[in-house]
């Protein structure tokens, strides 16, 4: 987790502001459900960053060709 959180003293505060209107969601991308999700967050989204190996995107339909089809400006960023 994000270091910030258990910062003591006056560090308490880091974390919310650094993390506030955020939004965190957890999804199965293995599932047909959680592909679909993340495809229609994607749809919303100005950016979108991964780290998963290399292909894993590719082969479950998220990856760049395929997401910026229904997106075309979106940003896709692949660590």
């Amino acid at each position: 987790g994000d270091k910030t959180r258990t910062l003591p003293g006056l560090g308490i505060g880091f974390f919310r502001s650094f993390n506030r209107n955020k939004k965190s969601v957890v999804l199965d991308i293995t599932t047909e459900a959680g592909r679909a999700t993340a495809a229609e967050l994607a749809a919303g989204s100005d950016v979108v960053l991964e780290n998963f190996r290399p292909g894993l995107m590719q082969s479950l339909g998220l990856d760049h060709a395929t997401l910026s089809q229904r997106s075309p400006g979106l940003i896709y960023v692949s660590h």
